[in-house]
């Protein structure tokens, strides 16, 4: 069930276009409708008071920051040269150690490397082994 309007309730639009006076006809919008052009002004003021803020902000956080020496990249680079970091104590002696490590390894080896790849040559790489 819907209800009746409330009796003071002044209906806006109407079906009936004998109840449209002639000025809402001439303006093109009821009078009791919100006028459009201060919504206008309104969303505009809006958008420029936004925008002002924004600028003010940025004028503000540019005014704040830390101010840099301005060089260029390869003044800077020149100016702030920092020598490596030593990763290794002694490389000269820890490279040799390695070296003799290598070495020692390949004498132990049963075959030298030279005669696993004269092997290799005449066999041929997995030609030895059974096919399954």
């Amino acid at each position: 069930m819907i209800r009746d309007l409330h009796p003071h309730t002044r209906p806006q639009r109407t079906r009936n276009p004998d109840h449209v006076g002639a000025h809402a006809r001439k303006l093109g919008f009821e009078p009791r409708d919100w006028p459009v052009k201060p919504i206008a002004w309104g969303f505009v003021a809006l958008l420029t008071f936004v925008g002002v803020v924004a600028l003010g902000m940025g004028a503000l956080v540019r005014w704040l920051q830390p101010s840099w020496p301005k060089t260029s990249a390869l003044v800077a680079a020149r100016q702030f040269r920092s020598p490596a970091p030593p990763l290794e104590s002694a490389p000269r002696i820890d490279r040799e150690h390695l070296d003799a490590a290598q070495v020692a390894n390949l004498r132990r080896a049963p075959k030298s490397v030279e005669q696993a790849m004269q092997e290799t040559a005449v066999k041929g790489w997995h030609d030895a082994e059974p096919k399954p």
